[in-house]
């Protein structure tokens, strides 16, 4: 998606809902992918109102230069944020996250830069 129509993060959780351990994340503007290292989910209604999604994920991350990164998406606050490792706590990296594209670990390119189409 285009950067000044980001995804909700009730679309993006439902973008991360299909991604497994072991694949890779591509995010532009980047010269080599996040390999997935684990995946953390929460989906619960709350109780007190049966409709209200309280639904979150977390995409623990890794380059093969040995940063770490975490995709966190958040219904429940409305937030949307890149993670990294500073100073042995998570800080925000981007707000910015609008979109990825996945490969699983399957995919007989996983691993290896995707080709973004300029146009």
């Amino acid at each position: 998606m285009e950067a000044n129509n980001p995804k909700t993060p009730e679309e993006m959780y439902d973008d991360l809902a299909v991604i497994e351990e072991g694949g890779s994340i591509y995010t532009l503007q980047r010269t080599e992918p996040f390999e997935i290292e684990y995946v953390e989910r929460i989906s619960r209604t709350s109780k007190s109102d049966a409709d209200q999604r309280k639904d979150k994920t977390v995409v623990y991350l890794s380059t093969k230069s040995g940063k770490e990164y975490r995709m966190m998406v958040d219904c429940d606050r409305g937030r949307c944020a890149m993670e990294h490792i500073r100073d042995g706590s998570w800080v925000t990296y981007s707000n910015a996250l609008s979109g990825f594209r996945y490969r699983s670990p399957n995919h007989p390119e996983n691993g290896r830069n995707w080709k973004y189409d300029e146009s």
